[in-house]
């Protein structure tokens, strides 16, 4: 069974199910969410890489801990209309990280 048609079968069951409601907001979010194409990202890749270049000689930990805090002052937030809750790993909005 692909996930797309474990999807549809839960949206289904969901619709035919008074227990379950979907709110308008979410139902639009999952809309634009599967109409939008899938990426792939080298951003966080990039910059992590950036970093432990620079960083030589220090402690493993401490090169993660400070490649993390890299990445995060570096990368690209994307906030995309009616979401709560914002950032991904990626800057598109359905997209995987090298």
């Amino acid at each position: 069974m692909t996930v797309q048609s474990a999807y549809n079968i839960n949206a289904e069951r969901a619709k035919t199910n008074s227990a379950v409601r979907i709110s308008p907001r979410v139902t639009q979010l999952r809309d634009s969410y599967l109409a939008t194409p899938t990426f792939v990202c080298g951003e966080r890749s990039h910059l992590f890489t950036e970093y432990w270049k620079r960083s030589e000689g220090e402690p493993i930990t401490i090169r993660r801990a400070k490649a993390f805090e890299y990445l995060l002052q570096r990368k690209r937030l994307s906030i995309y209309d009616e979401e709560l809750i914002v950032g991904s790993q990626t800057r598109y909005r359905r997209g995987g990280s090298l």
